[in-house]
């Protein structure tokens, strides 16, 4: 059974379940439901009563405080600071926000003030996918198999 075709069941049912009074027409609604869909008494139950699922999927949590603008003030900023964690950046921030705006022109006072509040976990939270596409190469501290072999082969000869 498709995604689609269990919510237009479901929904259906709903509909049924709701109508139905009494416990034992209610109990043999729930005993067709969860053997057509596979679903548990107790959950099926919940999605019946309209307690889950009610609505389509949506993002969960909470909206996001900083939007697309303060993460592009953020990451010039932190290009400009040689990358630095959040940790470092966050006490430098004010310090860079002249120089930011000689460069790119003058921040509203709202996105400013957005900008010198966020906190350092938070920076680190932001600028995380920035992160990962500017790392061209992974960071790794093994070395190159092919590498240690010419090395201590070199080792080697200037020993001889």
């Amino acid at each position: 059974m498709s995604k689609k075709s269990r919510r237009e069941y479901t929904e259906k049912m709903r509909m049924r379940y709701q109508q139905m009074t009494g416990k034992r027409a209610r109990s043999k609604l729930l005993d067709e439901y969860c053997e057509v869909t596979g679903h548990d008494r107790k959950y099926a139950n919940k999605l019946l009563l309209g307690l889950r699922g009610a609505g389509p999927p949506g993002k969960a949590g909470r909206k996001s405080t900083y939007g697309p603008e303060v993460v592009e003030v953020l990451k010039r900023i932190w290009f400009l600071a040689e990358q630095a964690c959040g940790k470092r950046l966050a006490p430098v921030l004010p310090l860079w926000m002249g120089a930011y705006e000689k460069r790119h022109g003058s921040l509203g006072k709202g996105l400013k003030e957005k900008v010198l509040k966020i906190s350092p976990a938070q920076i680190d939270r932001v600028l995380a996918p920035v992160r990962r596409a500017s790392l061209s190469m992974p960071i790794s501290a093994t070395k190159n198999r092919h590498f240690l072999s010419k090395r201590h082969a070199n080792d080697c000869q200037a020993q001889v």
